[in-house]
C-alpha cells in the first residue's frame, strides 16, 4: 500500500478529519520514526512490530563479483523490523478467513445450483452444467464472472468479489469441490431432441423425458417425429449414390456417430470420395444441420494429428468432426488412435495435457485420395469409403436442395439415419459393400507410388529373372520425377516390393530384385 492509499482509507474511516491534516499526522510519524533510527534508536508501536538498527561492519577483503579483484566495503547500517506476535495472528487470521470464504462461496454456489433443479460437475478438464434438457460446457471466464456475482450477492466485498484474481481462486475452488462425473455405461443409444430423449436398443425405441443421470451433452436442433419421412433428401441420393449398400453405409454411419464405444467400435473413419459436382457437399450442409452447429467440428484431418493436441481437444464435446481437408502429411499413430476411438493426450491452449476418452467420429469429404499415408493393414482398415462419382449437369442442379431439405426433411433424415442406427446394432458391423471394398483398393494403389510404378511398367514377380536393385530404383525416381510424386528411399521401396511378393535376394554384384515384365 502507498502512503496515497493509506490517507485516503484513514479518511474514509475518519469522516470528521480533513485530508489534509491526515496528511500532517502521518508526516509528523513518519519523520519521528526516521529521525529516531538515524540516531541509532530503535522504534517500537505495541501490537505493531518493532525497527532496529543494525550495524554492518567493514569488509577489507571483500571481492568484485564482476571482476573478481578485492575491493574494501566499507561499515554501513542496515534496517531489519519484527513485526509484534499481535500483528502475525491477525494476519494468519486473515489468511485462514479467507481460505473459509472461497470454500464456503463454492459450497453455496453448488448448493443453489441443486436447489434449482440443476447439476453441476467436472468432467474432461471442464465444468458442465446441467440446463434442464442437458449438460453443457461452461466458458471458463463466464463462471467466474458468474461467481463473482453470486459471492458480491452471499455479502461479500464489492471491490473484493469483482477481484480477478479472487474470482480466479473461486473458479478454481469450485473446480475442485464439484463432483467428478463418471458416465454410466450401459448398451442403449440415448439421443437427446428438442422434445425429449430418444432410446435404441435391440429390442426397443422409446422417446422420454430428459434426465440429467444420462450425462448427455448436446441437444440436436429439432424435435423427434415417429411418422417423419425424406422422399426429397432419398431421391437425391439415389442420384448421386446409385449403389443401395453405400447408401446403407451412409445412414448406418450417421447413426454411428450416436453410439458410444462400450456399445459398438468399429474403428472407422467415413470417406466421401468423388471430385466435381456430385453431392458431397449436399450431404455436408444435411449432416451439419443434423446434428447442429454445437455439435459438429471442422478441422483437418492433419490439425487434429499434430503434436500440440489443442485442436483435438475441441472434440470432446463434439459428435463428429466434418472436414473437407485430407491432404498433407499425418501421423499415423495418432490418426489410428483417433479413429478406434482410444485415449489420447489433448490440451487447451495455455492448459496442462489431459486424456481425452470420448469424443466425435470423423468423416471426411475429398477430391483425391491422400498419398503421404503409412501402407500397413492396421492404416487401411479404418476407412470406409463413399464414392461420388456421379456428376450432376449444371442444367438438373437445383442449388437450394440442401436449405429445402433442412427446412422441411431433417426430422425424416433422422428417422433414415435412426434405421441406419438399428441395423448397425443388429449386424454388428456395416454393410457389406463390393463397391467400398474396390473403391478402398483404388486408394491403396493410387496412395502407393511404388505400386503405381510396377503396375505402370507392367512389372510381375519372378521366379528366375532378376535386375539390380539400383537400377529399379533409379527407374522408379526418375518415374515419380516425371508425374510429381514424392519418391520413397531404397530401403522402403525393398519393402513396399517385399509386401507385393517380390523377392529380393544380396548377390555379389549388389542386392537384385527377382522380377520381370508381362
Amino acid at each position: 500500500m502507498v502512503k496515497s492509499k493509506l490517507i485516503k482509507k484513514l479518511s474514509l474511516k475518519n469522516p470528521s478529519l480533513k485530508v489534509s491534516q491526515i496528511k500532517h499526522m502521518l508526516d509528523i510519524l513518519f519523520s519521528s520514526i526516521a529521525e529516531n533510527l538515524k540516531n541509532d534508536k530503535p522504534v517500537e508501536i505495541r501490537s505493531f512490530g518493532r525497527w532496529d538498527i543494525k550495524k554492518i561492519k567493514a569488509k577489507y577483503s571483500a571481492r568484485n563479483p564482476k571482476t573478481g579483484e578485492k575491493i574494501y566495503v566499507p561499515p554501513k547500517k542496515k534496517i531489519s523490523f519484527k513485526m509484534s506476535k499481535h500483528l502475525k495472528d491477525e494476519i494468519n487470521k486473515a489468511k485462514v478467513h479467507q481460505y473459509q470464504l472461497l470454500v464456503r462461496c463454492a459450497e453455496l454456489v453448488v448448493e443453489k445450483i441443486d436447489l434449482l433443479g440443476y447439476g453441476i460437475c467436472q468432467y474432461q478438464d471442464g465444468i458442465y452444467l446441467f440446463n434442464g434438457s442437458y449438460w453443457e460446457l461452461t466458458v471458463k471466464d463466464v463462471i467466474k464472472n458468474f461467481l463473482g456475482q453470486a459471492a458480491e450477492k452471499l455479502g461479500i466485498e464489492r471491490d473484493k468479489s469483482r477481484y480477478y484474481l479472487f474470482k480466479e481462486k473461486l473458479y478454481e475452488q469450485l473446480k475442485s469441490g464439484v463432483t467428478q462425473m463418471v458416465p454410466k455405461v450401459c448398451d442403449m443409444v440415448s439421443i437427446n431432441l428438442q422434445n425429449g430423449t430418444y432410446d435404441i436398443t435391440r429390442a426397443k425405441r422409446a422417446l422420454r423425458p430428459f434426465n440429467k443421470r444420462d450425462f448427455i451433452r448436446y441437444q440436436l436442433p429439432f424435435a423427434f417425429e415417429s411418422e417423419a419421412t425424406a422422399p426429397l433428401f432419398q431421391s437425391f441420393l439415389a442420384k448421386v449414390l446409385p449403389d443401395p449398400a453405400c447408401q446403407k453405409i451412409l445412414a448406418e454411419y450417421i447413426g454411428y456417430v450416436f453410439i458410444k464405444g462400450h456399445v459398438l467400435k468399429l474403428e472407422k473413419v467415413l470417406l466421401l470420395f468423388g471430385s466435381g459436382a456430385n453431392g458431397k457437399s449436399v450431404v455436408f450442409d444435411v449432416v451439419k444441420a443434423l446434428v447442429g452447429d454445437e455439435n459438429i467440428s471442422h478441422y483437418s484431418l492433419q490439425s487434429l494429428c499434430d503434436q500440440a493436441g489443442y485442436n483435438r481437444a475441441e472434440l470432446a464435446n463434439k459428435l463428429v468432426n466434418y472436414s473437407s481437408e485430407l491432404n498433407g502429411d499425418l501421423s499415423a499413430d495418432k490418426f489410428k488412435q483417433l479413429a478406434s476411438g482410444e485415449p489420447i493426450e489433448a490440451r487447451h491452449l495455455y492448459s496442462s495435457p489431459f486424456i481425452l476418452k470420448d469424443y466425435g467420429k470423423l468423416i471426411f469429404n475429398c477430391n483425391e485420395f491422400p498419398w503421404k499415408v503409412e501402407h500397413t493393414y492396421g492404416f487401411f482398415r479404418r476407412f470406409l469409403i463413399l464414392p461420388f462419382i456421379v456428376n450432376i449437369p449444371d442444367e438438373e442442379q437445383d442449388k437450394r436442395l440442401s436449405e429445402k431439405i433442412i427446412e422441411s426433411e431433417l426430422p425424416g433424415v433422422f428417422t433414415w439415419a435412426m434405421q441406419g442406427l438399428e441395423r448397425l446394432l443388429k449386424q454388428q458391423n456395416f454393410t457389406h459393400s463390393e463397391v467400398t471394398n474396390g473403391v478402398l483398393s483404388q486408394f491403396k494403389m493410387e496412395s502407393d507410388t511404388v505400386q503405381l510404378f510396377l503396375k505402370e511398367n507392367e512389372y510381375q514377380p519372378s521366379a528366375k529373372k532378376h535386375d539390380s536393385m539400383r537400377a529399379i530404383y533409379d527407374d522408379y525416381r526418375s518415374f515419380c520425377a516425371q508425374d510429381g510424386y514424392q519418391a520413397v528411399n531404397m530401403k522402403n521401396l525393398r519393402k513396399r516390393v517385399e509386401t507385393l511378393g517380390y523377392t529380393v535376394q544380396r548377390k555379389n554384384t549388389g542386392n537384385v530384385i527377382f522380377i520381370s515384365r508381362l
